[in-house]
């Protein structure tokens, strides 16, 4: 931008000189490749918020059927108390997890069910609240006690969200293979399908959960991610200002309108980067012209 802001000024300010300068169809291929290259920055936003703030990940489901085993399982710890008793977590229990070098917070929360203990209703409420925040959902479910009425109602509740289907117990001898569509028609992705006692399944389901929440995988992550809302926001204003530039080209306006978006987009640039100055666009035009020599 700074070389064609550069180009484009010196066309006026020395359209006298015996000097070829930037041509418009020159200056609009610029500014679309420029265009590009913001949205590309933009789109890299929720995957850069994603690996500078963690991926939450709230484990949700009715009472009993393995949340927080399945915490403890994939900390590697004995975090969440596991009891047989139903609605034995309270509160959410928030922890951090690092798998494959992308932060990972886990959201253990307390089992979804209509109740009448006070105590329980509150960490209900606050379980609501977690799933509000979270980037992506484990419905976990039951592998051997089967899929409840209960278990519809939260798929039914919670099922537009992203989620994965996630069926625990599977090394007892009674657990079985459900079909996805048996809990809710249309229920969306198969089960993950898991031991929280053994281990069996959770580095499949991490995979997945990464995979969910970033499109391509970390490997096919851009060098380049913008992870804050205040740098999107700018990068937001200099496209809005390289579009316009593009119309007044379009519409042959005159060379100052040009210049003025395009130096609207490098101020909205420079908010990142640092300011871009005038000493910077005379060094680009003296360094491509010969002017005054």
């Amino acid at each position: 931008l700074i070389r064609v802001l550069a180009h484009v000024e010196a066309g006026m300010d020395f359209a006298e000189e015996d000097i070829t300068f930037i041509q418009a169809a020159e200056v609009q291929q610029a500014l679309t490749d420029t265009r590009l290259a913001v949205e590309q920055l933009i789109a890299s936003y929720e995957e850069g918020r994603l690996i500078r703030e963690g991926i939450k990940v709230a484990i949700i489901g009715r009472p009993n059927v393995g949340k927080s085993s399945l915490l403890n399982a994939l900390l590697k710890l004995d975090r969440a108390i596991v009891s047989d008793q139903p609605g034995t977590t309270r509160d959410v229990i928030d922890e951090s997890l690092n798998v494959r070098g992308i932060p990972l917070r886990l959201l253990d929360t307390a089992g979804l069910r209509r109740t009448r203990d006070t105590i329980e209703n509150e960490g209900i409420r606050r379980t609501e609240d977690a799933i509000a925040e979270a980037d992506v959902l484990l419905l976990v479910l039951d592998g051997a006690g089967g899929i409840t009425d209960e278990d519809r109602a939260v798929c039914e509740t919670y099922g537009s969200r992203r989620h994965l289907l996630v069926m625990n117990k599977m090394d007892l001898p009674e657990s079985q293979t459900f079909d996805a569509n048996q809990l809710h028609e249309g229920a969306g992705p198969e089960f993950v399908k898991v031991s929280a006692k053994t281990g069996e399944g959770l580095d499949h389901l991490t995979s997945v959960i990464q995979s969910v929440c970033l499109k391509e995988g970390l490997e096919a992550t851009p060098s380049v991610l913008v992870t804050r809302l205040r740098h999107k926001a700018s990068l937001e204003h200099a496209h809005r200002s390289v579009e316009e530039a593009m119309r007044s080209l379009e519409r042959k306006e005159s060379g100052e309108c040009v210049a003025l978006d395009i130096r609207a987009a490098l101020d909205a640039l420079g908010e990142i980067t640092g300011a871009v100055s005038t000493e910077d666009i005379l060094e680009r035009i003296f360094q491509d012209f010969c002017i005054g020599k």
